[in-house]
């Protein structure tokens, strides 16, 4: 299981024109046991898809300009089995457009909350049956 956060957008500069800031905090945040996440920005280079496998989870932050992008990358990664988290300035002022493409619309703050509830549920796996995590 890997972490990608990826800015959408629909045409590549090769130069960012405005840098992302989310993506660093979210990587910082980002457990270690999950290793280090996979940062896109499009603004510099496309997403590759096939590098998002069943079981990741993809987080995308979106405003009104990317948005459409942003849906489509989160489509296609669902379609590969990954976990679609969406984060931005537009999924918080209408999240029933968001919802209408998907199932379920996550913000970023339950991204690290679903990565550590994924690092708890590993740990008291390793536990003996019948002992609780401290």
């Amino acid at each position: 299981m890997r972490v990608h956060l990826i800015n959408p957008s629909e045409v590549s500069f090769g130069t960012a024109v405005i840098t992302p800031r989310w993506l660093y905090v979210l990587a910082a945040a980002t457990p270690a046991s999950f290793g280090d996440p996979c940062l896109v920005d499009e603004t510099l280079e496309p997403v590759k898809l096939d590098e998002i496998q069943a079981g990741d989870i993809v987080g995308i932050g979106i405003h009104t300009a990317n948005a459409l992008r942003g849906y489509k990358i989160g489509k296609l990664a669902r379609e590969r089995g990954a976990y679609v988290v969406f984060g931005g300035i537009h999924a918080t002022l209408y999240p029933n457009e968001a919802m209408c493409n998907f199932n379920v619309l996550f913000f970023f703050r339950a991204l690290l909350m679903v990565l550590h509830a994924k690092q708890a549920a590993a740990r008291a796996e390793a536990l003996p049956q019948g002992r609780a995590a401290r």
